[in-house]
């Protein structure tokens, strides 16, 4: 056992460890295990680590996803693990040795890795050690790049590494070699800014993946050497080899492609990995092109029917943005304004006006947004089907949910008037309705009639009761216990996770933590059974805070804060509303131990995230923390 996880094979080794299939019964799934070695430096372990948050920050098709990372044992005997997505498949070496390989075949293998590798550069990401036994190709063809451990910034931090003594008398020819003494990367598929401990970059990346495709498809690589000292002369003062006679001879247009990738100096190669892909992708295409004579006649006759189609699509999608109002129109205002004046509270107009602005701002992206989506779907033909109507769904539901929130803010005169501001701010960002990754992993509606309207009214019961909670009321465990049953009964997963989480904030508002921790953790279990990576987040953040009430049990509400930390960087919400709540809960586990310094510094971190998402002023209301 490592932490959860059962440990079912080794897998293989490497210079920081080894890397195990691992079952993890919690989410009844498969994962590749990566353990650091019992021996390994503080550094070691913190590379790892850094690897785990590399990884985390991309969400792409064409990389490895991390679940989870964590540490298991105490003081000395403490080891770092990372749970990774287990890939069915075999490394790209194997893949390239298993048949024979058409050009074609090659070429669009490695420019899957590419933009596996142009998604990491994006959010400053450079790899420094691409090579084929980096690249995992499944047996769909899916290929992702893996191991990140040598992962750094690339702009924001380009100083170079410690040169410390190392020995460079080994073969070149055991390409598996990472050198983590003098220069870190792989020999084989190293840059000349990597030999010569120069600034590293995006480009550098580039290369190597030049190096591995000209080994691709000649079985022999463009520098050579008996020695490390003489790979070092090939590649940092020789010539490229020329391709070999009797192999395959790689087009023109791909010759030119590798020539510049691996360019001895990083200004002569491609300006970015995804200037390389588009050179690949259009020397795809010109292969492809066929003469298309007939279609463009019949598209020509097409073109005034297609006109005039446009114009009513455009004006239909300008109609669903304005679906809105519906919700939010001026009745709505001068009815939330006048439910707000009559609790006589003195800063109900200021709340009013405060509150204004932030439900227009939300209201007007989610019109832009309605149109967008329906255009992209309608007009321009770049929005499949079945995107389309998750899109429409997801912006459905959020829009039930601001008006489950004005319902309760309207009708009820008593309402906790200093609440509306931090719940207009807390409405979810509406981007990811549009995203293709976030409607990817959202699960289907069920297929029945019948019981999608059942999951459809239970729903808009849990928003109605997340609207009240909002507004300060803490009175409806038993209502939301109710409603968990009634999901549990239905089909649909995502209605029980939804009915789950929201027993746990009534629990957690009404002191009950014993019940909050225990709906926590199932939520959390479940949300990354579904990917709902949000709701995970969200109750590994919480959990934190609710653990971390008790002083007893401090380290392990900490523990909740890895995994929490590799979801919400995984969403690039580091400087977003979860990366400030869970910046607030290690703050409140901090100052219970006693480490004031380290808690102010959280806690700022806090408030400057939510002062720049919210505004400075309001901070001056409170609410219950998680």
């Amino acid at each position: 056992m490592v932490g959860r996880y059962v440990v079912l094979s080794l897998l293989g080794t490497g210079g920081m460890g080894a890397v195990y299939a691992a079952h993890d019964p919690e989410l009844d799934r498969k994962v590749a295990l990566k353990l650091l070695r019992s021996d390994a430096s503080p550094g070691e372990a913190a590379r790892m680590i850094r690897e785990a948050r590399a990884l985390a920050r991309l969400a792409h098709p064409n990389v490895v996803a991390v679940h989870d990372v964590g540490v298991v044992g105490e003081g000395e005997e403490a080891e770092v693990f990372i749970a990774m997505e287990f890939v069915d498949g075999v490394t790209l070496r194997t893949w390239l040795r298993q048949r024979p390989r058409s050009l074609r075949e090659i070429v669009e293998v490695f420019a899957a890795a590419a933009r596996g590798l142009a998604a990491a550069h994006k959010v400053d990401l450079v790899h420094r050690d691409f090579k084929p036994d980096n690249v995992m190709v499944d047996g769909d063809g899916r290929v992702r790049v893996m191991d990140f451990g040598l992962a750094r910034a690339g702009l924001a931090g380009l100083s170079r590494e410690p040169s410390l003594p190392g020995d460079l008398r080994a073969s070149t020819t055991d390409v598996r070699l990472t050198r983590a003494g003098t220069r870190l990367g792989t020999p084989a598929y190293m840059a000349p800014e990597q030999w010569q401990d120069d600034e590293v970059d995006a480009r550098t990346d580039q290369f190597a993946l030049c190096v591995a495709l000209w080994e691709a498809l000649y079985e022999e690589r463009p520098f050579r050497g008996e020695s490390v000292h003489e790979l070092m002369f090939a590649v940092t003062e020789g010539p490229l080899a020329r391709a070999p006679e009797g192999k395959r001879r790689a087009p023109a247009w791909l010759g030119k492609v590798l020539e510049r990738g691996l360019s001895r100096s990083p200004s002569r190669r491609f300006p970015s990995m995804d200037a390389l892909l588009a050179e690949l992708e259009r020397g795809l295409s010109r292969q492809r092109r066929r003469p298309l004579l007939f279609g463009l006649l019949a598209a020509g006759l097409l073109t005034l029917g297609v006109f005039g189609l446009r114009a009513r699509s455009v004006a239909s999608c300008a109609a669903a943005g304005r679906q809105i109002e519906e919700v939010w129109n001026e009745r709505a205002q001068a009815a939330l304004h006048a439910a707000l004046l009559a609790t006589g509270a003195p800063f109900a107009e200021s709340s009013y006006q405060k509150a204004l602005p932030r439900i227009d701002r939300w209201a007007g992206s989610w019109s832009e947004l309605r149109s967008q989506v329906c255009t992209e779907a309608e007009v321009d033909g770049t929005r499949s089907p079945a995107l389309y109507r998750q899109s429409v769904a997801c912006l459905d539901e959020q829009r039930e949910t601001l008006a489950a929130l004005l319902e309760v803010f309207t009708a009820d005169s008593a309402a906790n008037v200093q609440r509306l501001v931090p719940a207009a701010a807390g409405l979810a960002p509406l981007e990811p309705c549009a995203e293709k990754s976030y409607l990817e992993r959202m699960p289907a509606p069920p297929d029945d009639a019948a019981t999608r309207e059942r999951v459809h009214a239970l729903r808009r019961e849990l928003q109605q009761a997340r609207g009240r909670l909002a507004a300060g009321d803490c009175s409806g465990l038993p209502q939301a216990e109710a409603m968990l049953a009634a999901a549990e009964a239905l089909p649909h997963a995502p209605l029980v996770v939804a009915a789950r989480d929201l027993v746990a904030d009534l629990s957690e508002c009404g002191d009950a933590f014993d019940r909050a921790e225990e709906a926590l953790r199932q939520v959390y279990v479940e949300a990354e059974a579904l990917r709902a990576d949000e709701v995970a987040a969200g109750a590994a953040i919480q959990l934190v805070g609710t653990i971390g009430r008790d002083r007893s049990r401090a380290a392990e509400a900490l523990q909740w804060a890895l995994p929490a930390e590799v979801i919400v960087q995984r969403l690039g919400e580091a400087r977003g509303l979860l990366g400030a709540s869970l910046a607030q809960n290690e703050a409140l586990v901090h100052a219970s131990r006693g480490e004031y310094e380290l808690a102010l510094k959280e806690m700022e971190q806090a408030l400057a995230i939510r002062e720049s998402c919210w505004g400075p002023t309001t901070r001056r209301w409170r609410w219950r923390s998680t």
